[in-house]
């Protein structure tokens, strides 16, 4: 046995091909099968065991592995559902009414900003907040009648209300995004307006009662 082991240590290190090493392996099982019956016996079981076990194994990391993804996905899944925003529509025409009221009555544009999302903030000031509803004034005149027809609720924190600006001389179509809910309020985060509906921006969910700001 002994030189047996020699003979195949030397081949391993040249290298041999599968089929020389295939027939090797045919000539050691044969040695040990007459060797002794006990021995084989008992190296069948092993290697019945090792079949079982070794695939058993196998499907067991896998198991494991499915496991925890599903568990790591369900606990994203319950963060989720914990940090869910609830928003409160009516809320949120309320609190962007007094933002477009402070811009189109008041003309309070350092107050409009100071009380809006940092959002707006960043991307744009008081300077050009004043230039651009100046401009749209006057054009179609005073406000006189300011109601929040629409909302969309955006995923997260964010909703979107549409409110109708009847001037002086023709009409106004505002468009704010605000962040917020309905335990803490709103602030303004994105606000636009146009001479014609938006109509076009997904689906709008109307308000069961007109929200008359002004």
């Amino acid at each position: 046995m002994e030189s047996l082991s020699q003979f195949l240590s030397a081949f391993i290190r040249l290298g041999i091909s599968s089929s020389v090493w295939s027939y090797i392996l045919k000539q050691v099982l044969n040695r040990t099968l007459s060797h002794s019956c006990v021995c084989l016996q008992k190296r069948r079981r092993d290697i019945f065991r090792g079949a079982l076990l070794l695939p058993f194994f196998g499907l067991y990391r896998v198991e494991v592995k499915r496991i925890f993804v599903l568990f790591s996905a369900l606990l994203v899944m319950l963060g989720c559902s914990f940090r869910a925003t609830t928003h409160d529509p009516i809320k949120a025409a309320s609190d962007g009414g007094e933002f477009l009221l402070s811009v189109y009555i008041n003309h309070d544009y350092v107050g409009a900003l100071r009380s809006s999302h940092y959002q707006l903030q960043q991307s744009v000031k008081a300077d050009d907040l004043q230039r651009l509803v100046e401009q749209a004034q006057s054009k179609v005149g005073t406000l006189q009648k300011l109601t929040g027809e629409s909302f969309i609720p955006v995923p997260g924190d964010a909703i979107e209300v549409f409110f109708v600006g009847r001037h002086e001389r023709g009409i106004l179509y505002n468009r704010l995004v605000l962040i917020g809910d309905s335990t803490n309020g709103y602030k303004v985060s994105g606000f636009w307006f146009s001479r014609q509906p938006y109509s076009t921006v997904r689906e709008q969910k109307s308000f069961s009662t007109k929200i008359e700001i002004r």
